[in-house]
């Protein structure tokens, strides 16, 4: 500031000052100083790509895209301001352009594996699969190659859909948590972990929720019933948003159900853990982990004793400020705890909450409406396109060859989607014509939808989670096949606790047989359907108040432990 002051025309002061204020979360005052140094020289490409990405941060979507593709244009061999270009189109789903920027970027830095990984996991929501086996090789290999103490150059939450152990996805997030922890260590120096003294247990535990998808979205549509069921006599519940301002029926639901609701969005890292320490939260819950727009980085800094790893990342943080992660039996079978760097708390039955208020509407679309064919068999999977792999395309073509009359019904959140897939179908044999693709449809619409389809066949690698809570809340069944790591096998944990558990079948051929059979034999399927709707409001999976009592035993059992100075490997509620 005092160099700004000795020499206002100094640009590369008004620069240092923006990128410094940008690291510390203050992006408004960031745009201030970059707007002083690009006046100073607007045709300098570095001052308009660390503008954008302020201008970004503060929503301001467009105007980044035009300081990017200037600065691409200023200097066509940045690769920084391509990189952010890409990212950008890739958050908007633009995935076509984004593919186009990160090959740009590979073309000047073809040693940048991190990019390679931002390719795969943009192929991956496009269903764009040329070429994906080769990546996917080369990102293993790199995986494997990279040194302990580096960044891995595959994302924790990318790692999920390529085909690797849990130990190799332990290892990822490690080192990803571990940059995390240095990158916010050198940033709040000054914060110091909270401890908690031995004491008896208060009247009301403070519970601190975290996300940034307090709104309508899936993490909301599971939790809202939950946070309405909590023991506010014995819990007090803080909601810190990290997310946009909304105002929609579940943003409403969830600051009701709220002891407070606390907007931590605009703050900086340093800040919003200071808030969180102050508020005196016993037990801070991560719902995001590795996913976008999540702070992990804020959880490093131990703003809270007991601090849980909780529903949003379907798999470990592989960091130590996590004492806790959720899970089941069917998620984590014996054997998983080396899995985790967590200690794991298995509820009793699915750890996956569910909302018993949602509304289906009635009577619903029909088969017409929905872009189906009025007869034959209709088999669904409304799973996002990154879920799909070759693999499953093929058994999924031979079920439908083998189902004359039958069609598949899947879920279009962009036209590559569709476009590719109908590609993939034609290059199988397949007429394009038996996809049929769903828009994005209000909450109750798309519960009703799912009664015009017969059967819902589950992704691999990583399931549907939330979609396959809808499926079963609106009676479809669900075909899964549970692989070895948690993301894989949460199908199988849902269909367990609706009392259905013949639906998790060992392998693909069962998955192929069983789908088949399933469409030939209709008494088979209306036994199925005839056993979820009476099992869907009496078993655990949509139980939601039972639910909210195991989990605060969770909570209590939590606090035992670490107040009284334990460490059990891990808790089992009975």
């Amino acid at each position: 500031r005092q160099a700004c002051e000795l020499e206002p025309d100094l640009a590369d002061a008004w620069f240092n000052l923006g990128t410094l204020l940008s690291r510390s979360g203050r992006h408004a005052d960031a745009c201030d100083a970059f707007d002083r140094a690009v006046a100073i020289h607007p045709q300098n490409a570095g001052y308009r790509n660390n503008r954008a990405l302020s201008l970004k941060a503060l929503g301001q979507l467009d105007a980044a895209e035009t300081d990017l593709r200037a600065a691409a244009r200023l200097a066509p061999d940045m690769a920084e301001a391509w990189e952010n270009l890409a990212d950008l189109l890739r958050e908007q789903d633009r995935l076509s352009d984004a593919e186009a920027a990160y090959q740009r970027v590979l073309a000047l830095s073809p040693q940048r594996a991190d990019v390679a990984g931002l390719l795969y996991s943009v192929k991956r929501q496009a269903c764009q699969w040329d070429d994906l086996s080769d990546l996917e090789r080369a990102l293993e290999e790199a995986v494997q190659r990279c040194p302990r103490g580096s960044v891995p150059p595959v994302t924790p939450f990318n790692s999920l859909v390529m085909p690797l152990l849990p130990a190799q996805l332990r290892a990822i997030a490690e080192g990803h948590a571990r940059h995390y922890e240095r990158k916010v260590r050198l940033l709040c120096p000054r914060i110091a972990p909270s401890r908690i003294a031995k004491a008896a247990r208060p009247a009301r535990l403070v519970l601190g929720y975290v996300s940034a998808d307090f709104r309508d979205h899936p993490t909301a549509h599971l939790i809202a019933g939950m946070l309405e069921a909590h023991d506010h006599a014995r819990f007090e519940v803080r909601l810190y948003s990290q997310g946009p301002a909304a105002d929609d029926d579940y943003r409403r639901r969830l600051v009701a159900a709220s002891d407070a609701f606390v907007d931590i969005a605009a703050a900086g890292v340093c800040e919003a853990a200071s808030r969180i320490r102050r508020d005196g939260v016993h037990i801070l819950l991560d719902l995001m982990g590795y996913t976008a727009a999540a702070s992990p980085e804020l959880f490093a800094l131990r703003p809270a004793p007991v601090q849980v790893s909780y529903l949003g990342f379907p798999g470990t943080m592989g960091a130590p400020w996590y004492g806790w992660y959720v899970t089941d039996p069917v998620c984590s079978p014996p054997g998983c705890e080396d899995h985790f760097v967590e200690r794991l708390v298995y509820m009793p039955h699915c750890y996956q909450p569910n909302d018993d208020r949602q509304v289906v509407a009635r009577p619903g679309p029909s088969r017409r409406d929905c872009g189906l064919p009025d007869d034959g068999f209709v088999y669904c999977c409304f799973n996002q396109g990154f879920k799909i792999e070759p693999t499953l395309f093929d058994v999924w073509t031979r079920i439908l060859d083998r189902v004359p009359g039958s069609v598949l019904w899947l879920f279009r959140k962009n036209l590559d989607v569709e476009t590719n897939l109908r590609l993939e179908a034609e290059r199988r044999g397949l007429d394009p014509g038996r996809l049929v693709f769903a828009a994005r449809a209000p909450k109750d619409e798309h519960l009703a939808r799912h009664r015009r389809a017969d059967l819902f066949l589950d992704t691999l690698r990583y399931n549907a989670h939330t979609t396959a809570s809808d499926a079963l809340w609106a009676g479809l069944p669900v075909l899964t096949c549970p692989g070895s790591t948690f993301a894989s096998r949460v199908g199988a944990s849902l269909v367990h606790a609706v009392g259905l558990p013949e639906l998790a079948v060992p392998d693909l051929s069962a998955y192929e047989e069983t789908a088949v059979r399933l469409a030939q034999c209709p008494a088979d399927l209306a036994d199925l359907k005839t056993r979820l709707a009476a099992n869907r409001l009496t078993h655990p999976l949509f139980d939601t108040r039972r639910y909210a009592r195991d989990l605060e035993r969770a909570f209590d059992a939590m606090w035992e432990a670490v107040s009284s100075g334990s460490r059990p490997a891990s808790l089992r509620l009975s």
